[in-house]
């Protein structure tokens, strides 16, 4: 009947048993012991205030006694591990405390320690919420053989405050085999923020979690993976810093320059329709203190649509309609984006694709090309691609940044050549001093002079082919 009284109050003082073949957890129970008079504090406390003492004690176990001290050559003892690290081997009528942090859970597994497969017996997995300051818990750990249980799993039994003075007066505590601060520091929380930093790249979570541990709660694994994250964020602030510079070097470019080359960039996004890169650019080009180009914000809302910020597109839209008017290059095609903005729906398909492939060989009107300014150098290493100057120096280029459409001429007579220029210019385009001649061009010849047109983010390049072979020109592709 003792034996059976004491499993009754064993069970009554756990609660949320799971069981999984011959693998058990136990929740103990969260009640704690409070020390009453000042001897009483003095022997339960901890050596460190800041943590909870609990104490676990082995009363007897079956395979203690003498016969199987002779068949296995030794008693049987009761070890705990924690974190799969042997922290103490009790014997019979032995006691170990474990300072723990207090108010955290620590998972802890036992069984008897007497075969030569060490694992054989340790079966019985205890969680344990530990108690507040000033508070604490103690067990005692058996076998229990005369109700016919089962010998190989550990029963625990939790003491009163009585029962753990007794077990104190009686029982030697033992020295643990890990260092105490060890002990202390793998709650089952510090475990999961240590998977935590093994899966994922925040070196200051991982740094943080091992600030204040001893070295051998640190693991290979994880000292290894902090410094390969420190390696990582060492890289990065590098390229940071290169990339910082890069962009002082940028800044320090006349605005004229850096308009140059951000249209440079957004002409490649919008050819390949990279339309969150070409996001990036609009701004830039805004924030440049010289006149911006007419038709900018039209595509700066096309580009909105794309990415699916409906209600930023049609303020961008609404902006190019009221700037420019009725007469805006894109107005049509504003509205139909502002109207599918508006419904939800995708927009029509573009309507003006075959006038702007007829306007290539007449005019820089009806295109979404964009023109790029290049260097002589350049432009004199690029012969045979179209535009050839001419021996009485007429020559010049001229490209309508609201249009994208870029043209080399080549006029035979100096006052056409003027007067062109002038044309150009007043119409609000840029004369420059040549296009960039990889994109597809058509080329065509007349008695005032040559002109080539070049077209950038052709989505037609069929139909404006066939336009520029229809008014007899040349069309090459480009590249």
């Amino acid at each position: 009947m003792r034996k059976l009284g004491v499993v009754l109050l064993s069970v009554a003082a756990l609660s949320g048993c799971l069981t999984n073949n011959m693998d058990m957890t136990q929740q103990m129970a969260s009640t704690p012991s409070v020390p009453q008079t000042q001897a009483q504090i003095e022997k339960l406390a901890p050596s460190n205030p800041n943590l909870v003492s609990t104490y676990y004690f082995v009363p007897d176990l079956t395979r203690a006694g003498g016969l199987a001290v002779a068949i296995n050559g030794r008693a049987a003892r009761v070890r705990l591990e924690l974190d799969g690290k042997t922290i103490a081997r009790i014997p019979v009528e032995k006691g170990v405390r474990l300072e723990l942090q207090p108010n955290q859970v620590y998972l802890l597994r036992m069984g008897e320690d007497w075969d030569e497969n060490r694992d054989l017996f340790m079966k019985r997995f205890i969680k344990i919420m530990t108690p507040g300051i000033g508070e604490f818990k103690a067990f005692d750990l058996s076998d229990d053989e005369s109700i016919g249980g089962d010998t190989t799993v550990i029963d625990v039994k939790r003491l009163t405050l009585e029962e753990t003075l007794g077990r104190l007066d009686t029982f030697e505590l033992i020295e643990t085999e890990q260092p105490m601060p060890l002990i202390t520091a793998l709650t089952e929380s510090f475990k999961q923020q240590r998977q935590e930093c093994l899966n994922q790249n925040q070196l200051a979570l991982c740094k943080a979690l091992v600030e204040d541990l001893p070295a051998e709660a640190v693991s290979p694994e994880m000292a290894a993976h902090i410094r390969q994250l420190e390696k990582n964020v060492a890289a990065a602030q590098a390229e940071e810093a290169r990339r910082q510079q890069l962009i002082a070097m940028e800044q320090a470019l006349p605005a004229s320059v850096r308009r140059d080359k951000y249209m440079v960039q957004l002409s490649q996004y919008l050819k390949q329709q990279d339309y969150p890169k070409a996001l990036d650019i609009f701004p830039k080009l805004e924030a440049l203190p010289i006149q911006s180009d007419p038709s900018l914000k039209f595509f700066y809302g096309e580009a909105l649509l794309k990415t699916g910020q409906d209600e930023a597109a049609q303020r961008k839209l609404y902006e190019y309609i009221s700037e420019q008017g009725a007469g805006a290059t894109h107005y049509v095609r504003a509205l139909e984006l502002i109207n599918a903005a508006e419904t939800g729906t995708a927009p029509p398909p573009q309507a003006s694709q075959q006038q702007a492939a007829q306007s290539v060989t007449r005019s820089a009107t009806q295109s979404g090309a964009q023109p790029v300014a290049q260097s002589a150098d350049r432009s004199a290493a690029a012969s045979g691609s179209g535009a050839i100057r001419s021996g009485n120096g007429n020559f010049f280029a001229c490209y309508d940044p609201g249009n994208f459409i870029c043209i080399e001429y080549n006029i035979n007579s100096s006052s056409r050549f003027q007067q062109m220029r002038q044309q150009c210019q007043q119409g609000g385009n840029r004369v420059i001093e040549s296009c960039d001649r990889n994109a597809p061009s058509c080329s065509m010849t007349s008695s005032v002079g040559s002109q080539t047109t070049y077209v950038h983010n052709m989505t037609e390049p069929s139909a404006v082919k066939q336009a520029c072979l229809a008014n007899g020109g040349s069309f090459r592709n480009g590249g």
